[in-house]
């Protein structure tokens, strides 16, 4: 069982979180970077000024058949990402 779902590896379940607007995007490796930042300070920025949560693949996990990473944006609502 998962955790997360209700089952007994680890506690009680955790609340679903909601996300009222996902956007993936596929970004050049160096631009994935920038996203980033240094120690992920922009990164860190970002979701701070925008309520967004960044997600981006692994360095060198790029989406299949490009050399492209994704980037997905999850926000509660669209205006965040708007």
């Amino acid at each position: 069982f998962d955790a997360a779902v209700g089952g007994l590896a680890g506690g009680p379940p955790k609340a679903p979180r909601t996300v009222g607007m996902a956007i993936k995007m596929l970004v050049d490796p160096k631009e994935a970077g920038t996203l980033i930042g240094k120690g992920g300070a922009t990164q860190k920025q970002i979701a701070e000024s925008t309520g967004c949560r960044l997600h981006l693949s692994g360095f060198g996990e790029l989406y299949p058949g490009t050399q492209l990473q994704e980037v997905c944006i999850k926000a509660d609502s669209t205006e965040m990402v708007s």
